[in-house]
């Protein structure tokens, strides 16, 4: 299919409740430079400029959503399900059906965590470039650069493994919405992302190389990190 044919759409899964954070609202509500984590990832996908539409999912409980404010192209729907790959499945639903967006089967999508706010909309671009070009789905990977150990449960070491063909899975992760949500509708008891869905299905997925600073803000560690990247990026454009 010729790029020109083709469409994509991005899904952001915004359901969480960051409950390891210790914080008083959810992480995609964390205030970075005095904007959300959720504005500031939806802004760079926005910034790609490859999407037909962003559809961010949130819970229908969210009291905080409303607070937002999205570029244009972008839409809210109240759907999230009780585990991610719940939420992203009820995100495709919805896309497919044509409600928001009109979207088909044959389009892309590519799903990125709500609190990855630093990805390179370079990165989102060449994944593009992939999935065209290989005709199926691929994610943003980084090459694990630290040595691997595998432990037993009481920590003891039992081997070293060979980084050289490990990687570090992030997002966006980019499939056919048909194919996708076919996969995720086989079950998602142990789905921790769209990739391993779709590997369980036999799919073919390639890793495409992506920045470092494309990590997933989880613990208060990682935003001490994300502030002091925001608040450098503030600095260098007010």
């Amino acid at each position: 299919m010729k790029e020109e044919e083709s469409r994509f759409y991005a899904l952001v899964p915004a359901s969480g409740v960051g409950r390891r954070m210790g914080l008083a609202v959810p992480k995609q509500y964390l205030r970075l430079a005095g904007e959300t984590v959720l504005s500031l990832t939806v802004r760079a996908l926005h910034g790609s400029g490859i999407f037909s539409g962003i559809l961010v999912v949130v819970s229908e409980s969210d009291a905080w959503i409303d607070e937002e404010t999205f570029p244009e192209g972008v839409r809210v729907v109240r759907r999230g399900g009780e585990t991610r790959a719940d939420t992203v499945m009820n995100g495709l639903e919805t896309l497919s059906g044509g409600s928001v967006f009109p979207a088909s089967g044959t389009d892309w999508v590519m799903v990125h965590d709500a609190a990855r706010p630093f990805v390179d909309p370079a990165d989102i671009r060449k994944l593009r470039d992939e999935v065209l070009s290989a005709g199926h789905g691929a994610i943003l990977a980084m090459p694990m650069a630290d040595t691997v150990k595998e432990a037993s449960p009481d920590r003891r070491i039992l081997a070293t493994r060979d980084r050289k063909s490990l990687w570090r899975a992030a997002t966006p992760q980019a499939f056919r919405l048909s194919e996708l949500l076919s996969a995720l509708r086989r079950g998602t008891e142990g789905v921790t992302d769209e990739s391993s869905a779709m590997e369980r299905a036999g799919a073919p997925v390639s890793v495409v190389p992506g920045s470092t600073l494309n990590f997933k803000i989880t613990t208060p560690d990682d935003a001490l990190i994300a502030e002091a990247i925001a608040e450098g990026r503030h600095r260098k454009h007010p």
